[in-house]
Parts: C-alpha cells; sequence; structure tokens
C-alpha cells in the first residue's frame, strides 16, 4: 500500500510538471512549456474572480497606464486609464455593454457621458447614447468633401411635358403659405431637420424652373421690344 501511494504521488508530480512550469528563475508557463520570449505563456482561459485582469506599463499606478479588464458599472467591459505623473488619474475612458449597446465613455469620476454608442441594430452615435438612425452626430460635423447620392434629379423640369406654375401661381401660394411650394416651412425644419439629398433636388428644381421662367420673360421683352419698335417706325412715317 505503501509503495502503491509514492507510485501514485509521482504519477501526480509528473503530470503536473508537464502541465505547469514555474522555474525559480526565467519564464513561467501554465499548461505549455515556456517560451524564451514570453515572461508568462498561458495556454487556456484567464478569468479574475471580482477583481478582473490589470495590464500596465513600468511605474507605479496611477503615474502609469494600464488597461483593466473588469466590469464598470456593473457591465462587461474595458478601461483605459492615463496617470498625470503625479499620483492622479488624469484620464479613464470606460468601453462597455450596456442597455443592448456598445458604449465607449469618457469617465471623470464625476459623470460618465458616452461619446461613441453602437447599437445592436448597427446604428452609431457621437455624442448621443441613443441614436435611432445608422449616423447620428450630437454636435458639428466638419469635412473636406461629403457625397450625398440623389435619386430623381430634377432634369424633368426640361421636359416638354412638365407642367411649371405661373408666377402668378406661385406668387398667390406665398402669399398663404409663407414658403415656396414643395420646399418644407420652418415649423417642419425644426421639427423633423432637413435632407441634404432631398433639399438639393428641391433647390435645383426651384433654380431650373426659375431659368425656365427668365427665358420666358425674356421671350416676351423681345416681342414686345419688336412691337415697340414697329410702333415707332410707324410713328416716323
Amino acid at each position: 500500500m505503501r509503495h502503491l501511494l509514492l507510485f501514485a504521488l509521482l504519477l501526480f508530480g509528473m503530470g503536473a510538471y508537464a502541465q505547469n512550469t514555474f522555474p525559480s528563475s526565467g519564464n513561467a508557463a501554465i499548461g505549455i512549456a515556456p517560451a524564451a520570449d514570453v515572461p508568462l505563456l498561458v495556454n487556456g482561459l484567464i478569468r479574475g474572480i471580482s477583481g478582473g485582469l490589470q495590464i500596465q506599463n513600468p511605474g507605479s499606478a496611477p503615474n502609469g497606464s494600464w488597461i483593466t479588464l473588469t466590469s464598470p458599472r456593473s457591465a462587461p467591459g474595458l478601461a483605459l486609464a492615463e496617470g498625470d505623473g503625479n499620483g492622479n488619474i488624469a484620464r479613464r475612458w470606460d468601453t462597455y455593454v450596456k442597455g443592448g449597446a456598445y458604449h465607449i465613455a469618457d469617465n471623470n469620476f464625476s459623470t460618465t457621458q458616452s461619446r461613441l454608442t453602437i447599437t445592436t441594430a448597427g446604428n452609431v452615435g457621437i455624442g448621443t447614447a441613443t441614436p435611432s438612425n445608422l449616423l447620428e452626430v450630437n454636435g458639428t460635423i466638419r469635412s473636406k468633401e461629403i457625397l450625398v447620392e440623389s435619386a430623381n434629379w430634377p432634369d424633368y423640369v426640361f421636359e416638354d411635358n412638365y407642367k411649371m406654375q405661373s408666377l402668378a401661381e406661385i406668387e398667390a401660394f406665398i402669399k398663404e403659405n409663407k414658403h415656396l411650394p414643395g420646399v418644407p416651412n420652418k415649423m417642419e425644419v425644426e421639427e423633423n431637420g432637413v435632407s441634404l439629398g432631398e433639399m438639393n433636388r428641391k433647390l435645383l428644381e426651384k433654380v431650373e424652373e426659375l431659368t425656365l421662367h427668365l427665358i420666358e420673360e425674356k421671350k416676351e421683352r423681345q416681342k414686345l421690344e419688336e412691337r415697340l419698335s414697329v410702333i415707332e417706325q410707324n410713328n416716323r412715317k
């Protein structure tokens, strides 16, 4: 019995040594042989209970920078922090899943504001935590170029069968409604905003209609000038 016990302990020790290596000096490994260029090598899952996992660069926290895999605000996430060199945390960013969306938040320890949000529907919000469109920005967008695709470009205005309102009809509409026909009014814009593609299409439609009105006015003026010239010639005779 005693020999069997010694043999079992020997087998256990050999198995433990094959799985875990903790040398007194050099690199260590768990579940795999150690690697020369890795101080700690783990073949398997690392799980932290209640404390999470923190990785920091050389220097004592909070003077350095570090990454914490934890649960900010009771939601699984990743925290990135940076020290100011004086024992204080200069900035902290939290990334977490909450309310069915992925958030990147600026945490200044008094308030936490979501700066970037991605919902499960694929909507992206910048400066808003509840985007209802594919992209919502609560603030100013600055860009060198914006390409807006638009269907039904208003070249139909120049077709022979296009029915254009007369200037008298447009005047009557403006007097009654205080805006151009086919263009949203002030209340609609304040409530719903403006679609850039649709508004550009509408504005071009009005420019093309105005161009046609100017062409017609020029033709009418030329006719009047010709009639006036004939009358002047008759008067001279």
